[in-house]
């Protein structure tokens, strides 16, 4: 599943692609057939998120928002582009630039290419193009489900406000008042909007936590701490595309993969930091992983 920061670069590439565009909007799979008519050829105002959560919004004239697409990709969901877009250097599942060899990359005579798979939704300007695939909601919503939707997560480390002292707390807050272990907690999204399991993983061995400590026994400052380290590497991956978090100078294996995490997928190899080994479990049916020396 797409973590909090691509979500947030597929917000970003509509932005600079569609809002603003008139666009044309089918449903070939026909699962989203009423909502794509209800909003065909009606005009893109904004693309917001929170968490892993997309909203697209559409008004019948330029400015206006009326409606709300909500789109979880899920496990499987995911965004293919075409077109004169800067969509392509988004990220999912998987890489969502176009096939070359079937998606043309700039509109021409076969304008626009036939639908591939599946496809949820289409949204088609006449310059760009996104076929939605495989998600796990897609649904109109109005401004004010928007907000239920959004009052049931926690707060998001990418949001403007990320490093405010009361958003800080409210997450340290929401942490502390449950016996769960922290592992996962942070995973839940209601504590904490975006974070999934690489970050999970990361953030907790950067701050020297063990993910199977009691969420009432982490103090307020470690969490704190834990907070502002998501909210580093999280603005860090919108930026670069990808999630990076071992520090130039504790890189040292050359597996460019070893290079990228601390202990994410490194199990049974040596810990950067202290050399002892990475170890795997399952909690909550997601895979876990630490360094039990540097987290305690």
């Amino acid at each position: 599943m797409p973590e909090g920061h691509a979500i947030r670069r597929l917000a970003l590439a509509f932005d600079a692609s569609f809002v603003g565009e008139q666009c044309e909007l089918s449903s070939p799979q026909g699962r989203f057939a009423a909502g794509a008519a209800q909003l065909d050829r009606w005009w893109m105002s904004a693309a917001q998120t929170k968490g892993k959560h997309l909203f697209l919004g559409f008004g019948p004239e330029p400015g206006e928002t009326e409606e709300w697409i909500h789109v979880h990709l899920g496990l499987y969901g995911g965004w293919r582009f075409a077109g004169k877009s800067e969509v392509g250097t988004a990220l999912s599942p998987q890489r969502l630039d176009p096939d070359p060899g079937i998606l043309p990359a700039t509109p021409s005579e076969h304008w626009p290419p036939e639908p591939r798979g599946a496809v949820r939704l289409r949204i088609l300007t006449a310059e760009s193009l996104a076929d939605l695939i495989g998600p796990n909601r897609c649904q109109l919503v109005t401004a004010e489900e928007m907000a239920g939707i959004e009052a049931r997560l926690g707060p998001d480390p990418l949001a403007d406000d990320a490093l405010s002292e009361p958003v800080r707390q409210d997450f340290v807050a929401r942490v502390r008042k449950s016996s769960r272990p922290v592992g996962e907690l942070v995973m839940d999204q209601s504590v904490s909007a975006g974070v999934g399991n690489i970050y999970r993983a990361e953030a907790l061995f950067r701050t020297g936590i063990n993910p199977y400590r009691a969420g009432t026994r982490v103090s307020a400052a470690r969490l704190g701490a834990l907070w502002d380290d998501f909210v580093v590497l999280m603005r860090r991956g919108v930026i670069e595309g990808a999630i990076n978090t071992v520090e130039p100078d504790e890189a040292q294996d050359w597996d460019p993969e070893a290079e990228r995490w601390y202990v994410y997928h490194r199990t049974g190899r040596p810990c950067l930091r202290c050399g002892t080994s990475i170890r795997q479990a399952e909690l909550k049916g997601r895979a876990l992983f630490w360094c039990p020396q540097c987290q305690r």
